[in-house]
């Protein structure tokens, strides 16, 4: 027995150095795995690039306009990233301008460098379904009390018991629709965008016709986003501004007569062919929103 210990001790012994060895050798360790650019490869032909690049978009062509539903939060992932859009896109719309990431206000500075404007939403079709949430809510909330609808008209003291509620209402939202615009206007001028792209639908005038009360309530109606944005665009001589939506349904304003760009509705001019558009760093989808450009020349194919 004796002698059986003598012989496996010292392979006891053995087998446990090496199992502390292998912890030592399987020991995991951070490694940092990064590629150089072609801007620290060669800064030389880099710069030539940018040159390129900006002469390019600076030559009439056929302009490509991006739309991204940016995050609040900072980018999870590559495709979130201003800066990993293509160069060869001309804007970049952020859909969202109350919140913008720290990350995305830096890239802004990086997508310029290659030609890209950065724009922000300026959203007509938003504020009158928020004012249309707004009236859903108050009718529900009506429903639940007591109070009749002649009794809330004379506590708010701007109206008189005649008064039809859609007068009231149509009023009430003109004023809404100022206080929404102006602060996204602010917001704007806070971010610093090159531009702005104005998204307005509205409906077809052609309802109006030789009704001169609903034209003149229409008329004031679209004034409290319209007259807001010209006087912006009369302070902001330099900045971009891209009309989306409906033009023809606009009254009497000449907010999209100077500008470069329309982007319309596809069942208003079908023979305009589609422009590039992406709607999120996440989901790929089709669009169907053409580009009204000056040289006629457009992108055939939309992804997001």
């Amino acid at each position: 027995m004796k002698k059986i210990f003598k012989h496996t001790l010292p392979a006891l012994i053995a087998c446990l150095m090496m199992l502390a060895a292998c912890s030592d050798w399987t020991e995991p360790e951070s490694i940092t795995l990064r590629y150089p650019s072609i801007q620290e490869q060669n800064p030389a032909l880099y710069t030539q690039y940018l040159k390129s690049l900006n002469d390019f978009k600076s030559s009439e062509h056929a302009i490509v306009i991006v739309s991204m539903n940016n995050l609040s939060t900072a980018p999870a992932n590559q495709s979130q990233h201003l800066t990993a859009l293509p160069d060869s896109i001309d804007y970049i719309c952020l859909n969202n301008i109350f919140d913008v990431n720290e990350m995305h206000i830096t890239e802004m500075d990086e997508v310029r460098k290659k030609g890209t404007k950065v724009l922000g939403l300026i959203n007509f079709d938003a504020i009158e379904s928020a004012w249309q949430a707004i009236l859903e809510k108050e009718a529900e909330d009506a429903s639940n009390t007591e109070t009749s609808e002649k009794e809330n008209e004379l506590e708010s003291g701007n109206e008189t018991p005649d008064e039809d509620p859609a007068i009231v209402n149509a009023r009430r939202f003109i004023e809404y629709c100022k206080e929404e615009t102006a602060r996204q206007l602010d917001a704007i001028n806070a971010l610093g965008t090159d531009g702005i792209v104005i998204n307005f639908t509205g409906f077809d005038l052609n309802s109006l016709l030789q009704d001169e009360e609903k034209t003149a309530a229409e008329t004031a109606r679209q004034g409290a986003f319209f007259n807001l944005l010209t006087e912006w665009k009369a302070a902001h001589a330099g900045k971009e501004i891209v009309f989306k939506g409906s033009p023809q349904n606009v009254i009497g304003k000449d907010i999209g007569r100077k500008q470069v760009y329309h982007c319309q509705r596809p069942q208003c001019q079908k023979s305009l062919r589609n422009v590039l558009s992406r709607t999120d760093g996440i989901r790929q989808r089709r669009t169907d929103r053409p580009l009204y450009y000056r040289s006629n020349h457009s992108i055939s194919q939309q992804h997001g």
